[in-house]
């Protein structure tokens, strides 16, 4: 498959025989990069770096930039197909695209040439090196020079450099990125019929799509695939299998058998009719997915057929470096099938082998063993093997007891948070790293549940700091890197001349990004310029990102020297004699609040056995609507009273039996983020009087942070200024938007109590805003939610 690759890559650069042939003199380079190339086998590096320098200083003298790249880009793929090197491979490209050039490429030619040494350079590091991140580094300078300088064949960089970028941000978690790139791709192969390379481009895309969460995207993608006539059964293969697999995801267990019979189908057509061999390839995943499918149709021996048949099929040969990651991904698959049937020993055999195949560094000789932190990379397989590796220790120790199983497993979610972290690391989007923050809840609440049974049954203090740890390390984890990141510029020495470099590129972000949002309604192909340019504008920031951490080694340390407070730190630092802490972590099935005063801590688990999801939006609607004419008030003041006084009941209730003083802090999770603790009531009311409602703030003096570790890092900013500067348009039901009646009522009764600037009406505009934000520290918006 490599030397098939390789060659259709250099499409591009199959001109370079005549480019040579030009040069005839005895001394002429081409002459020099013949023997240079001759040995590369067998390899003899220093003859071959003795003849290539001596081609490049003539290419130099000429100077032809043009065949001076293009040399250390053919001997550096000669060296990597014929000495098979791709160390020293990656050395030679290395010089065509870096400061041993003399000058900067001047025409199309010269760029294009330095193009296609970045695509090589991604090829090898993907396929080769394995490292992932350095590979998206290449293509994604190969992807800005094709579009800033106009170069290159349309179909070709669609093909070999969006399409595998593509699937290297989908690989790496960055999902909205993989899906642009696709999308780019794809603006390069319109459809027609047999259109190959638009088929592989939407089974990608519909790949990112489904790992984004967008399920109908992905069977739109596959459906749109499938209905381009004269496609190979390869890419028919690949479609089908990729609609078995949302189908499996979406429990449509028939559909998925379906179509994961007719992928397999098509790829053993591929290779019997069509002799394309690296189908194959392609069959051990179908496998997995049939196995998994079979699995929840209550068919234990056909799901263990097809896992033995999956990991066969990559075992054989030189397979199983290569597809390392699969093999993961298939073990991980036959564990589940194992902890489902209470094999626990065996699933974790599978577990162990599993992160065997992804961290290249651990054997793991029991399940007690878990990989060192800094073997661990940015692998979402890792995730999935050390979660599943924890699932089933929990349920173990359920059945047979065994502190040592929590033990091993709480040590799986420390491991998981770092991989995570260096996942969130490499995201291009914001919207990458909130998906992974949102994916990292579900295992936090069961680190949270496991820390606080080892609790409960050894009584060690350690295990319930260990709890609250997780809980904060879970919440606002972006604002408080944000807020660090923010330190670490003003205390690591960097020149302002360098953060000025930063703004000006958050300042051209911030433009792409408003100019995406207004195309929105506008022509499809300028929202997709649009599109790439602001993915290449994210790639350019994430690159003098990344050069600032090198440069400014007490940046690095400082931006990631993130640690959450401890119970103790918490009373010494945030809370007075009468003050309380409650931090609330919302699970699937439990809701976790630890309770901090200034002489006790305790971790309370109330049971999650009412809607709780509703009940929030219920009261948050009912106050919402109430200032809209068209609503019934006098339903919406018995909907309010009936959901403030259960979630008092639920929340608040079990936890004064602690003794609760008068100054509480809430520290909110998911939908509770959106409940005004303040306005719960502690009793039944009647009618809609609402100055008599037994409000909890009647009863607590109650105040909101988003964390307790971020609560003391702004304590100790230098305090600012607090003044205040409200703003209300007027909303009369025009202009799209519906009609408010108290929104600047309900402004001018905060002014009276604070002071400051106040702008209702027409005063209430962008330029005001400009104006008044920079010496405003409090600033209100009375407004509709969406602008």
């Amino acid at each position: 498959m490599k030397p098939i690759l390789l060659s259709l890559i250099f499409i591009g650069c199959s001109f370079l025989s005549g480019l040579l042939a030009q040069h005839s003199p005895a001394a002429s380079p081409d002459i020099f990069f013949e023997k240079a190339k001759s040995h590369c086998s067998p390899y003899q590096p220093d003859s071959v770096r003795y003849y290539l320098d001596r081609c490049a200083d003539l290419y130099r003298q000429q100077d032809s930039l043009e065949a001076w790249i293009n040399a250390y880009k053919l001997v550096g793929r000669t060296v990597l197909t014929q000495a098979g090197n791709p160390a020293d491979a990656i050395a030679l490209l290395r010089e065509s695209v870096e400061e041993k050039a003399w000058r900067n490429p001047r025409q199309g030619s010269e760029w294009n040439a330095r193009g296609w040494s970045f695509v090589l350079l991604g090829f090898i590091y993907n396929h080769y090196i394995r490292d992932f991140e350095l590979s998206r580094e290449n293509y994604e300078k190969a992807a800005a020079i094709f579009r800033k300088e106009g170069v290159g064949t349309p179909s070709d960089i669609a093909a070999y450099v969006f399409l595998p970028l593509g699937n290297l941000n989908t690989r790496l978690g960055d999902y909205d990125a993989a899906i642009v790139s696709f999308r780019q791709g794809l603006e390069a192969v319109p459809a027609s019929p047999g259109n190959n390379s638009r088929a592989a481009l939407l089974s990608d895309l519909s790949l990112a799509y489904m790992s984004a969460g967008q399920r109908e995207n992905t069977i739109a993608a596959c459906k749109e695939g499938l209905a381009i006539t004269g496609i190979s059964h390869f890419n028919r293969g690949l479609l089908r299998s990729n609609l078995a697999k949302v189908f499996l995801e979406n429990a449509q267990f028939r559909e998925a058998l379906a179509e994961a019979q007719q992928a397999r189908t098509e790829m053993e057509k591929a290779i019997s009719d069509d002799g394309f061999s690296r189908a194959a390839l392609k069959i051990p995943i179908i496998d997995m997915y049939l196995g998994g499918i079979y699995q929840e149709l209550g068919q234990p021996k056909a799901a263990i057929t097809h896992f033995q048949l999956a990991e066969e099929g990559y075992l054989s040969g030189d397979n199983a470096k290569l597809y390392s990651r699969e093999l993961g991904k298939i073990y991980c698959a036959w564990g589940n099938l194992h902890a489902g049937q209470g094999a626990y020993p065996a699933a974790l055999e599978l577990y162990r082998k599993a992160l065997a195949r992804v961290v290249r560094e651990y054997d793991g000789k029991g399940w007690k063993q878990n990989p060192k932190r800094e073997w661990l990379r940015p692998e979402n397989t890792i995730i999935e093997a050390l979660s599943g590796k924890a699932k089933v220790l929990r349920q173990w120790y359920d059945t047979e007891g065994g502190v040592d199983k929590l033990e091993t497993a709480l040590q799986c979610f420390e491991l998981i948070l770092e991989v995570e972290l260096q996942l969130r690391n490499t995201y291009r989007y914001e919207s990458s790293k909130l998906f992974n923050v949102e994916e990292a809840r579900e295992r936090s609440a069961s680190a949270i549940a496991n820390a606080l049974e080892l609790y409960r049954v050894t009584g060690q203090p350690k295990y319930q700091e260990t709890a609250l740890s997780f809980a904060e390390r879970t919440k606002s984890i972006l604002l408080l890197e944000a807020f660090y990141k923010s330190r670490a510029e003003s205390l690591a020495g960097i020149p302002y001349s360098i953060l000025e470099q930063e703004q000006q590129m958050q300042e051209e972000l911030a433009g792409l990004e408003e100019a995406l949002f207004e195309a929105g309604e506008g022509a499809d192909s300028l929202a997709r310029s649009l599109e790439a340019r602001l993915l290449e504008a994210r790639q350019r920031y994430a690159g003098w990102v990344s050069a600032l951490e090198r440069n400014y080694p007490d940046y690095y340390r400082l931006k990631y020297d993130v640690r959450t407070l401890s119970s103790a730190e918490i009373q010494q630092q945030l809370l007075g004699t009468d003050e309380a802490f409650i931090e609330y972590f919302v699970g699937p099935a439990e809701i976790y609040a630890f309770v901090i005063t200034a002489s006790h801590f305790e971790a309370v688990t109330l049971p999650k056995d009412f809607a709780l999801e509703a009940w929030v939006a219920g009261l948050h609607d009912d106050i919402a609507n109430f200032q809209f004419p068209t609503y019934d008030k006098s339903q919406l003041c018995a909907s309010y009273r009936q959901y403030a006084y259960q979630l008092y009941d639920k929340l608040v209730r079990p936890l004064e039996t602690l003794g609760l003083p008068e100054h509480l802090t809430v520290i909110p999770s998911g939908a509770l983020s959106l409940l005004p603790f303040d306005a719960l009531l502690t009793e039944p009311a009647e009618g809609c009087d609402f100055k008599s409602y037994p409000y909890l703030v009647r009863r607590y003096d109650i105040s909101y942070g988003y964390s307790a570790t971020l609560q003391a890092a702004l304590q100790e900013r230098p305090v600012g200024s607090h003044r205040f500067a409200g703003f209300a348009p007027a909303f009369d039901g025009s202009g799209g938007h519906s009609k408010l009646e108290y929104n600047i009522s309900l402004l001018e009764a905060v002014h009276r109590l604070v002071g400051g600037d106040l702008y209702t009406g027409a005063e209430a505009t962008v330029a005001r805003l400009s104006e008044t934000a920079g010496r405003s520290g409090l600033l209100h918006f009375s407004s509709h939610a969406q602008a």
